[in-house]
């Protein structure tokens, strides 16, 4: 039974109609806490390539005094 279901035509409509009501919940959330981060980061004036670059950093144990500023200044937790 569930092969079939699996293999059926409209599978891939039903997929995208539950993974569309999944997502609604989210629509009115606005911006998140990371968001207000990457948005801060680019009116700050940095470059789009460094912000790219260090979007998902969140620790560099080469630069351990980096870190401990990003913690300081509130940009990273």
């Amino acid at each position: 039974m569930v092969k079939t279901a699996l293999a059926s035509r409209w599978m891939p409509a039903i997929a995208a109609l539950v993974a569309f009501a999944l997502t609604l919940p989210s629509i009115t959330n606005g911006l998140e806490i990371d968001d207000h981060l990457y948005r801060a980061r680019v009116l700050e004036g940095w470059p789009a390539a460094r912000s790219a670059d260090h979007m998902f950093e969140f620790a560099d144990p080469d630069r351990p005094d980096g870190v401990r500023a990003a913690k300081a200044s509130g940009e990273k937790s």
